[in-house]
């Protein structure tokens, strides 16, 4: 979508056949999408991994002759060496039976056949799991543990979420606006190894997050409609608008985040009346879908609770279970050094690909 600038597209080590299921976009783009970042500079590739983990993709050779995409990598969160030992031994120590065994089978079945590959997933729940101890989220994180031998696939699926949505924004270095869709969520609910007994329906202990605005946007079904579209939205300046309700965000400032999500509300309402001029005009626009853009972190106990309440909680809009609507804070107790190298909140955008919209008439 051609709301936020680059769009950065992480490439990940998995066989051909499973290529598209993992990335959610046909391998056969592949090309085109190379030749659209070489052109336009609004799709950026990421290795999802280490480079040496995609030996024997030969499949992947113009993505690195064309492109040569860098690794992405998280800061690291300055957990103490005496913490880290023990949160690694209490992880492992209930995870290296059951859990290691569903982890190996899902990957496995996914088209990961990389030993290292699986192997650096597992270390990265686990650190996704120790972030959350670390930073004070000690609902979820207790959770989690409870259920890495009970029940593995929902262990995983709670962390795999808390990674996509707590994790990985708040340490990312580059600070961008992360974007995931509802069907990409749906997924994660499901069950990941159907013959598994005893498993339950995955619940969270509390809230992460807010919708502040959902709106109706155009949907680009061809590179040549995209361009066209991200010509339009640049011509508000949505980007510059959106970067300014992160920072606010990210200040946690409420009030300022009222103000900055209406203007952004505007345009959108804006672009979408147009939408019959659009279709006239641009081939390969003719419906649009809803995408919400969401408060998550310390700033959204604000939102969902307090002088700007009203808001709808990002995981009730998802459609998780929430045992509870407060959020838990960031603790209290971390350095500035650490404060200054994660995110304490941020925006995502959540887009809604299941219902499309015909354009005004």
């Amino acid at each position: 979508m051609p709301l936020f600038g680059s769009l950065i597209v992480p490439i990940y080590p998995v066989k051909e056949a499973e290529f598209d299921v993992v990335h959610g976009f046909s391998k056969r783009n592949l090309t085109r999408l190379i030749d659209f970042c070489k052109d336009t500079g609004r799709i950026q590739f990421v290795l999802a991994s280490r480079p040496i983990n995609y030996f024997g993709l030969n499949y992947l050779d113009d993505l690195f002759t064309e492109v040569s995409p860098p690794v992405h990598t998280l800061i690291p969160f300055g957990v103490p060496t005496n913490m880290e030992d023990r949160l690694l031994e209490e992880f492992d120590s209930r995870a290296l039976f059951n859990f290691w065994t569903v982890l190996q089978m899902k990957l496995l079945d996914q088209g990961f056949e990389n030993k290292e590959y699986i192997y650096e997933k597992y270390r990265d729940l686990r650190s996704a799991y120790i972030f959350l101890r670390r930073f004070g989220f000690r609902n979820a994180s207790r959770m989690i543990l409870e259920q890495l031998e009970a029940d593995p696939i929902k262990a995983h699926q709670a962390m795999y979420f808390y990674k996509q949505f707590i994790v990985d924004p708040m340490t990312d270095p580059l600070r961008a606006i992360h974007c995931n869709s509802t069907e990409y969520v749906r997924l994660m609910k499901e069950v990941d190894v159907a013959d598994y007994l005893g498993h339950a329906p995955l619940e969270f202990p509390c809230e992460v997050g807010a919708f502040i605005t959902q709106r109706l946007t155009p949907l680009p079904l061809s590179f040549e409609s995209c361009k066209a579209l991200m010509d339009k939205y640049d011509s508000y300046d949505i980007r510059g608008l959106v970067v300014g309700l992160n920072k606010a965000v990210q200040a946690s400032k409420v009030d300022l985040v009222g103000i900055r999500s209406e203007a952004i509300s505007t345009v959108l309402d804006n672009v979408w009346s147009e939408a019959r001029s659009l279709k006239a005009r641009i081939r390969g626009v003719s419906a649009g879908i809803t995408v919400g853009l969401c408060a998550v972190g310390t700033v959204a106990g604000s939102l969902l609770g307090g002088t700007a309440g009203g808001y709808l909680g990002l995981l009730s809009g998802l459609g998780f279970k929430v045992l509870d609507n407060s959020v838990e804070a960031v603790s209290s107790g971390l350095s500035q050094t650490i404060l200054k190298a994660i995110e304490p909140s941020y925006v995502s955008a959540v887009f809604d690909f299941r219902k499309k919209y015909k354009l005004l008439k």
